[in-house]
């Protein structure tokens, strides 16, 4: 079943790189908002294992700026796009400033999605641990997670699920500083958030 949870996953991840174009900023939009949206929200606790089998936890986290979102393996809609705007900020940072931020995918599936299954996810997209860890543990405790952070999800009959689609943006001392939608329109403010919580990491 793994094997064959595998083949499926990787034919999915192969074609959603062809269908997701990489989000660009738009020009024309709105400045990013800065202190007028940030929140102090603490993130709740969690003691998830990463795609090498590494423990993360807010614990391990604190002190560096963190982009945290929600994805599963066999997604072949909301996440691939996602997944590739994830690796559009990593891009468009500096090297000093990736250098200093850490990705964390929390499983939407921890049922299915194996420590291979987001192993090959996390290769295909070209995420390295420690700057990506795509967690996940017993479904109990997952789900306990994602209900705390207020994370919409539903499954279809298909067995793929309808999803928030959120990234948010945790400061060095591990709160969750901003929120905001995935997708092109909100690209350069989450540009701008990470840039913003990673200089504040620096001082």
């Amino acid at each position: 079943p793994v094997a064959a949870a595998a083949t499926v996953a990787a034919v999915v991840i192969a074609l959603s790189l062809v269908q997701f174009s990489v989000p660009a900023a738009t020009s024309g939009g709105l400045p990013f908002p800065g202190d007028r949206i940030r929140t102090q929200l603490p993130l709740p606790e969690f003691n998830l294992r990463d795609q090498d089998d590494q423990p993360v936890s807010p614990a391990s986290l604190r002190g560096r700026p963190v982009l945290l979102t929600t994805i599963y393996s066999g997604c072949t809609t909301a996440c691939p796009m996602m997944l590739t705007q994830i690796r559009k900020v990593l891009q468009d940072l500096s090297p000093a400033e990736r250098a200093q931020l850490t990705v964390v995918a929390v499983s939407l599936n921890p049922d299915t999605d194996t420590r291979e299954l987001r192993e090959m996810t996390a290769r295909t997209y070209s995420f390295n641990a420690p700057e990506f860890h795509f967690v996940s543990g017993t479904s109990a405790e997952v789900n306990r997670f994602l209900d705390e952070l207020q994370i919409v999800r539903t499954r279809r009959p298909d067995g793929q699920f309808d999803h928030s689609t959120i990234f948010f943006c945790l400061d060095r001392q591990g709160r969750i500083a901003y929120r905001l939608s995935a997708g092109e329109q909100h690209h350069a403010w989450l540009l701008g958030a990470l840039r913003s919580l990673v200089a504040e990491a620096a001082q």
